[in-house]
């Protein structure tokens, strides 16, 4: 089931935010019911505004993952996550609360009749595509083998530069490069490098140099092995 719909119409004054919200247990009683045996849910399209402030678009996000949230916990059903970015500020935060997720929804309706509208949809999907665990095991493109949103920035602040790229070494022994994603907040996404013949020959010398590589490590990425 989607809200793809005017705000208004969905979730008006006894629409389920405001039966949430206030603690309205009939009106949510009623929604109980009307979605009884409802399964698959894509979290509500608040809609976020490239006219107005921040402060309201990031209002709107957070109702509608509360909503979510609700929709889940009150009917066991599975809600997909909703990405949705009005402008270049609203990328800095659309993806809050979602970083564990492999599976996300767009909604296109609007952004592919304006221009405008549709480069900032085609930035956003790049966006979420380099930053969400897509590179998971049993995923697709190159697996990312970084954990948490902690050990990146770790890696990322104490990495080696090439240019615009920065590698280093994870704990588990494996080279990984950040490629930079080119978005507002200057942000960057990463991934493991593959083969071992890409990592350029300063980089290697300075990670033996700093103890992070051995000279066995160093011969066999220096001849293309892992």
């Amino acid at each position: 089931m989607t809200f793809f719909e005017y705000d208004v119409y969905f979730d008006g004054l006894y629409g389920l935010w405001n039966a949430i919200y206030y603690g309205v247990k009939e009106l949510q009683e009623f929604y109980l019911e009307r979605f009884c045996g409802v399964r698959y849910f894509i979290a509500p399209d608040y809609s976020k505004c490239g006219d107005v402030s921040a402060a309201e678009n990031y209002y709107r996000q957070f109702r509608s993952r509360i909503v979510a949230i609700w929709l889940s916990m009150n009917l066991k059903a599975v809600v997909i996550p909703l990405v949705s970015c009005a402008n270049d500020i609203g990328m800095k935060y659309m993806l809050d609360g979602m970083f564990d997720c492999t599976i996300v929804a767009f909604n296109v309706k609007g952004p592919m009749g304006d221009p405008v509208q549709l480069d900032i949809l085609i930035r956003s999907i790049k966006y979420t595509v380099d930053h969400l665990p897509k590179h998971d095991q049993g995923g697709w493109g190159s697996k990312n083998p970084i954990k948490t949103q902690e050990e990146g920035q770790r890696l990322l602040d104490s990495g080696y530069h090439d240019g615009k790229q920065v590698y280093n070494i994870t704990d588990d022994g494996i080279v990984v490069k950040f490629q930079p994603d080119n978005t507002p907040n200057n942000g960057y996404h990463s991934y493991e490098v593959s083969k071992p013949r890409d990592i350029p020959a300063g980089i290697l010398k300075q990670m033996l140099a700093d103890g992070r590589i051995s000279r066995t490590e160093y011969n066999k990425f220096r001849k293309g092995k892992k």
